[in-house]
Parts: structure tokens; C-alpha cells; sequence
């Protein structure tokens, strides 16, 4: 979600931020992951997560996959313990100099981010290289180790937990089809509704914006239509998409 080529105002959460009210309410988002983070990982951090923002009202984790490896699922359930020194506003009152240009830079130009990315050496093309489909998929253990992970993180935060799955999307002869995972994506979708998370799947959504106005959520102009990273209009969609489940959840007050 932190928005890769998009300027800053486009991406998902200064979209919802304006959609609950911009600067006249209190209420914000906050984007705590970083790019081609794995929901395991995620799991891994959720504490330290939750530890660092005590008073949110809610929880959205970004997937673009629903197939994770086993082992990988396991591992997570060693969690990371919050660290005061690793929080937003300790590491912000630490940075150099030059860190801060780097990081207003990055915030402000999505060209400036390709440029840094590429002089760093950390510039990757794909948009999810590390899950995927596995090899030699065992249905029964990875509904276990999923439901696991999930339920984990559901004892651990009692406000709504929000998992949100925007799934990729293919052509053939000028038309767009949703790509969902055959042999996850039910099981992680029962996961979710059975550990008390929302799931939403904004693949609807894309059909939707495509048929309607020719609208593609991923790519730029200089990739193949449909590939890459979520583009200006993905993120508007996926973001309009989460304001309808978040205005409608119990007890929360948003305007």
C-alpha cells in the first residue's frame, strides 16, 4: 500500500483518509508495511504491530495472494516483540540528514523512489516474489497452519481485522479475467470467516471499473497492460472498496 510510481495523494490511504473526513477528524490510516510483504511476515510482526498504535480502531492486512508456505506460516507464530526503539517516532527523531531527504523525496515522487530504489540496489520488477502457488499443495496442512496463524493474531487484537485480497488479473483478446488461486483461495476465505476476520476481495470491484470504463488496476505506461503494481486507479478502487466495509462496521464512529 505504500504505493509504488503513484504520488502520494493517490495511493490507498490519503484516499481513505479523505474519504473519513481528511484534516477536520482525528481519524487516520497508517501504512506500517513496507512493499512485497508476505502475509507471514505480517503475522510475524502483528504484535509488535499493535504494541506501537495501542489506540486503533481497526486492522486491514494487504494480500495479493492467497497461498503461503507452510513452514513459513509456522515460523510466524515466533512473533516479534514491540520495541520502543524500532517505533515510527523513535526511528524519526534519529534519522540523519540525509535520510530525511530521502525519505520526504521517496514520499512526495514516485520517480524519485525508481531512482533511489535503483541506486540502492533494491529495485525488484515483480510484484510479488516471494509467495505464491506451492508446489505440491497439501490442502489439509496449510488449513492448519493458516488457521493458526489467524487465530493467533485474532486473541492477540479484539477490533475488526480486515484482510484485504486484491487478486491479479490477466487478458486474452482484449478481455480481463480475475486470477485467483484454485486451491487456496476458498480455504483462506473460510480461515478468515471462521477466526472472525472480514475478508474482502476487490476482484469484483475490477471487473466492474474495466467493464464500465476500460479501467485496468495494475501496470503503467511503460508495462504490459494489467502486470505490475497497483496503479493510480487500483488504489482508488481498492480504497473505496475498504471505506464500504469500514463506515458499516459496529460501534465505530468515523465522521
Amino acid at each position: 500500500m505504500e504505493a509504488t510510481y503513484v504520488w502520494q495523494e493517490q495511493n490507498t490511504a490519503s484516499i481513505l483518509n479523505d474519504l473519513l473526513g481528511g484534516t477536520d477528524t482525528d481519524l487516520r490510516t497508517y501504512n506500517i508495511a513496507h512493499a512485497n510483504t508476505p502475509l507471514p511476515d505480517i503475522i510475524k510482526g502483528f504484535q509488535a504491530g499493535i504494541g506501537e498504535f495501542p489506540d486503533s480502531c481497526a486492522v486491514v492486512i494487504e494480500i495479493y495472494d492467497t497461498s503461503f508456505s507452510v513452514s513459513d506460516l509456522q515460523d510466524a507464530l515466533q512473533q516479534t516483540s514491540y520495541n520502543v526503539d524500532s517505533s515510527g517516532a523513535y526511528l524519526s527523531r534519529h534519522l540523519t540528514d540525509g535520510q530525511k531527504l530521502r525519505s520526504s523525496l521517496i514520499g512526495c515522487m514516485p520517480f524519485a523512489k525508481y531512482v533511489l530504489n535503483r541506486q540502492l540496489g533494491n529495485f525488484s520488477g515483480s510484484k510479488d516474489p516471494v509467495s505464491g502457488s506451492q508446489t505440491g499443495f497439501e490442502a489439509n496442512d496449510y488449513k492448519t497452519a493458516l488457521n493458526a496463524a489467524f487465530s493467533l493474531i485474532r486473541n492477540e487484537y479484539t477490533d475488526p481485522i480486515i484482510v484485504l485480497y486484491h487478486p491479479e488479473v490477466d487478458f486474452c483478446k482484449n478481455n480481463m479475467t480475475i486470477v485467483r488461486d484454485e486451491d487456496s483461495y476458498d480455504i483462506f476465505k473460510g480461515v478468515c470467516e471462521d477466526n472472525g476476520m472480514i475478508f474482502v476481495d476487490t476482484g469484483d470491484a475490477f471487473m466492474r471499473a474495466f467493464e464500465d470504463h476500460l479501467v485496468v488496476p495494475y501496470g503503467f505506461q511503460n508495462t504490459a497492460i494489467g502486470d505490475g503494481h497497483l496503479n493510480a486507479d487500483g488504489h482508488r478502487i481498492v480504497a473505496r472498496e475498504l471505506y464500504q466495509v469500514l463506515k458499516d462496521l459496529p460501534g465505530v464512529t468515523w465522521e
